[in-house]
């Protein structure tokens, strides 16, 4: 799967409009459509803050490592909700999200 279809993808299994996304990094959305159409390539910065958007590895957008599509197979649902939060989340809420999931594991 091409880093475009991975793209947009990502962005409609987090149920956004290219708008929100475009809203959220500050990039026009002529940009956006442009990386979800393969007609340009997003440069490293813009590629790690799309990464770190959507929950991903940049290694799973340009194509190097697959182990996120087992997981999605596996805890569909537990990762769309942990894309989520990693998108909407500040930083105190992400370090109580995984206190909370170490606890779940831990009990």
């Amino acid at each position: 799967m091409s880093i475009s279809s991975k793209l947009k993808e990502l962005r409609l299994q987090h149920g956004y409009l290219q708008k929100d996304v475009c809203e959220k990094l500050k990039i026009a959305q002529n940009t956006l459509s442009g990386y979800e159409s393969g007609a340009r390539k997003p440069k490293q910065d813009t590629l790690i803050k799309l990464a770190e958007f959507y929950g991903v590895t940049t290694d799973y957008l340009l194509g190097q490592e697959n182990t996120i599509d087992n997981l999605e197979e596996e805890f569909p649902e537990a990762i769309q909700l942990i894309r989520k939060a990693n998108a909407e989340l500040s930083k105190d809420g992400k370090e109580m999200l995984i206190k909370m999931m170490k606890a779940i594991i831990n009990k």
